[in-house]
């Protein structure tokens, strides 16, 4: 869809999300914090939360087999607010956002204080192959995150925490074969299982009992195996180094403080996905699920209004907003925007700063 001109009804509705003029500065630190953000965010549930939906964001879970790879799918519960699928060591070595990752891994570590895995974990986060996190917001507690393809040399009974002592405050072997450690630091309770040797899969409050009631009392004498994949990409498609997904009691948070603007945009929403792109295409996309067409239809519209009203009125910084692109693919509503050349070169020369 090509944006159509803003309406002067438009413009007062939009006005009203912007109640005061934006600093010149927007566009870099939004940019800056977002990707901040996402790498540490596996750092703040691995150092404050305990390192630490159905289906991740353009991912589909490792399908089911009959060896009993397909825990991942009993373990990650659909109702999950929040959900992060993650290529940290494809992000990491991205020659546009791999530095920036870098430099604010190393200050979340630097930060951290107590942690259910320890600070030294953060390393091998950074250097696994994929991540799944999810989170449910409201209480209790109720989180999981399963690391695979760990680097074969991190033991993780070694791991320290910031005073030089080990997070675990016991260890032992399942039934059917599983190391199993238990947190020092734990309210609420947390605890880890290694599956297969390079797979960690970490359970925090409610999400613990979960984990154990999956991989131990109903495996049996059956030890799970980790998939081969936590996702994969949909044919024909290059996997997305990060990609977020947002829903229920979450989501719910977000539409109750939505000004009248958005109203549209969040009418019969059912989720948010975005999905950062390699760093070679800079691409952010934002797809918005929704549960009629008509209502994809005036989500779709109002996006427009807002691509041609935000760089016009707001700041010239968010020029880069005009070429962004708004198509419809049934019931959903695909948000294109490629970040201008400027950001990109802060991101790949951000260990420089």
């Amino acid at each position: 869809m090509t944006p159509r001109p803003a309406s002067p009804k438009t413009g007062t509705a939009v006005r009203s999300l912007f109640p005061t003029k934006p600093r010149t500065a927007l566009v870099r630190a939004a940019a800056l914090s977002a990707l901040s953000a996402l790498s540490a965010l596996s750092a703040f549930f691995t150092l404050s939360l305990g390192a630490c939906a159905s289906n991740p964001p353009e991912a589909h879970l490792a399908a089911c087999a009959p060896d009993d790879t397909n825990w991942v799918r009993d373990i990650v519960d659909p109702s999950h607010d929040l959900t992060v699928a993650l290529l940290p060591n494809t992000l990491t070595h991205d020659p546009i956002y791999g530095p920036l990752v870098r430099k604010a891994s190393r200050m979340a570590a630097g930060e951290s204080r107590a942690s259910y895995l320890g600070s030294t974990t953060l390393q091998a986060i950074q250097q696994s192959e994929e991540l799944l996190l999810a989170v449910r917001s409201s209480k209790p507690l109720d989180a999981v995150l399963i690391v695979s393809g760990v680097p074969a040399s991190i033991d993780v009974e070694k791991v320290l925490d910031d005073t030089g002592e080990s997070p675990w405050r016991a260890s032992s072997h399942t039934p059917n074969g599983l190391l199993a450690l238990e947190s020092r630091e734990s309210d609420p309770p947390g605890t880890l299982y290694v599956v297969g040797e390079r797979t960690w899969v970490l359970g925090v409050g409610a999400g613990a009992e979960r984990v154990r009631e999956r991989l131990v009392e109903r495996a049996g004498r059956v030890t799970p195996r980790p998939p081969a994949s936590l996702w994969t990409a949909p044919s024909g498609s290059e996997a997305s180094p990060l990609s977020i997904r947002l829903q229920g009691e979450l989501l719910e948070r977000l539409r109750g403080v939505a000004r009248s603007g958005l109203r549209p945009i969040f009418d019969r929403l059912l989720d948010v996905r975005l999905v950062l792109r390699s760093g070679q295409q800079g691409n952010v996309v934002a797809i918005l699920d929704y549960d009629e067409d008509k209502a994809a239809e005036r989500a779709g519209g109002r996006a427009e209004e807002l691509i041609a009203y935000v760089p016009e009125k707001i700041s010239p910084r968010l020029a880069f907003l005009r070429s962004a692109t708004v198509q419809r693919a049934g019931r959903s509503v695909h948000v294109t925007a490629k970040l201008p050349p400027d950001v990109l070169r802060s991101f790949a020369n951000a260990e420089n700063d």
